[in-house]
């Protein structure tokens, strides 16, 4: 009986995974629940210390009609999160579901590099178990792991690294593109929030970017416009090599300012080609400074070699523009 398949589907647009977009399931959003069901677990005679468990709703915009054009099966959608609190290896116990009996599943984070994810079959138990009640371990209660056979394992990673190339092959006087690597993250910092809100001119959607390369293959943020504003006052932390460049076009037929896309898509309107597109402004700007950007116009950043790494504040409101000259 095969247990798991990895499925070949476009990754989720990081935005979605924003904290001013999810909502927790219970308590509050640091609220987690510890994952023993009730029982003290052991294996080959060593107590196993288990994760805690956060579970949340995604209610960005964009998230439901991103699913149904992209995801081949409705059902119950949820963000879990897996932890080990005091950064020491800890199990999610043997158990069988109560929500369904198969989950498509899009690893963000995999939760460290020797994480495994393993299926049992319990002594005088079939392989495929009945539904369970809420809080039970399984449909008849607890189940000790020196009464499991494990028959299949694998180490799934992590999506958290997207490949930034929209679904396409891009190129440039007829040289293909290497796409650069982009990860995204929140900052939590109770601090955090009021630090911006006394020293910065406006207040938004925040996030840390890191775009890489490596020497032997410059990389390229490929030319694209934003979903999440129209105006973003980025902090420089790293360039990303000598003479990363940002450069900022019109495309053949279109307007300067772009319209709301879609998450996962290069533009309003689908693919753009480096071909149909006339440069307006370029600028190779230095690490540690602040810089204020208009991303509803098509942008990109070229021969990045390290990391790129940025945090940015977001904003839809035009008039920010003006307030900060």
């Amino acid at each position: 009986m095969q247990l798991f398949a990895k499925i070949n589907l476009p990754p989720i647009p990081a935005e979605f995974f924003s904290f001013q977009y999810i909502d927790p399931v219970y308590g509050i959003l640091n609220t987690t629940n510890h994952m023993d069901y009730g029982y003290t677990h052991e294996f080959a005679n060593q107590i196993l210390p288990t994760t805690n468990q956060q579970v949340w709703t995604i209610r960005h915009p964009d998230y439901q009609s991103w699913l149904q054009s992209n995801i081949p099966v409705d059902g119950i959608d949820k963000l879990l999160c897996w932890s080990s609190m005091d950064g020491n290896p800890r199990l999610l116990p043997v158990h069988s579901d109560r929500s369904g009996c198969v989950s498509l599943n899009y690893i963000v984070n995999s939760g460290g590099t020797t994480v495994t994810t393993n299926w049992y079959q319990e002594k005088n138990q079939p392989l495929v178990r009945k539904p369970k009640k809420l809080g039970q371990q399984s449909d008849t209660g607890r189940v000790h792991y020196d009464d499991c056979e494990r028959v299949d394992s694998v180490a799934f990673k992590s999506n958290a690294v997207n490949r930034l190339d929209w679904g396409y092959e891009h190129y440039i006087a007829d040289r293909q593109c290497i796409p650069s690597k982009q990860k995204s993250f929140d900052i939590t910092h109770p601090d955090f929030s009021n630090w911006c809100a006394t020293n910065l001119p406006f207040t938004g959607y925040q996030k840390i970017y890191v775009w890489s390369g490596s020497q032997q293959e410059p990389a390229v943020n490929l030319v694209h416009h934003d979903t999440t504003g129209k105006i973003v006052l980025n902090y420089i932390y790293d360039v990303g090599g000598e003479g990363v460049q940002t450069s900022w076009y019109i495309e053949k037929d279109r307007p300067l300012i772009r319209g709301r896309k879609q998450p996962g898509t290069q533009s309003d309107t689908g693919q753009v080609k480096y071909e149909d597109l006339t440069v307006l402004e370029q600028v190779v700007f230095e690490k540690h400074t602040w810089v204020l950007m208009r991303v509803d116009v098509l942008h990109d950043s070229r021969y990045i070699t390290a990391n790129r790494t940025m945090f940015g504040i977001r904003t839809f409101d035009q008039s920010v523009w003006n307030r900060c000259f």
